[in-house]
């Protein structure tokens, strides 16, 4: 369905009555528990990038070679 949500017509009477929006309830609700998931999902992600780009990977020289120091923050993050 095409609504022109600038016209003067565009009324919840038009929505509802006049073009049945009430057979697609079924629809419309599974399209927004759908939505709803997957805002949670991307608030989530947004969240763990944000936690990540948070730490430091500090590295000292440690013989020939370099090692991780500090990991306290990596580990209590990842529980």
């Amino acid at each position: 369905m095409e609504f022109d949500q600038d016209s003067d017509t565009f009324t919840f009477d038009e929505i509802f009555v006049q073009k049945n929006f009430l057979a697609y309830a079924d629809v419309i609700n599974n399209v927004c528990e759908d939505a709803r998931e997957e805002y949670k999902i991307e608030s989530s992600l947004t969240k763990i990038k944000t936690t990540w780009e948070g730490l430091k990977l500090v590295m000292e020289d440690y013989k020939n070679t370099k090692k991780i120091v500090g990991t306290d923050a990596f580990f209590t993050t990842l529980e």
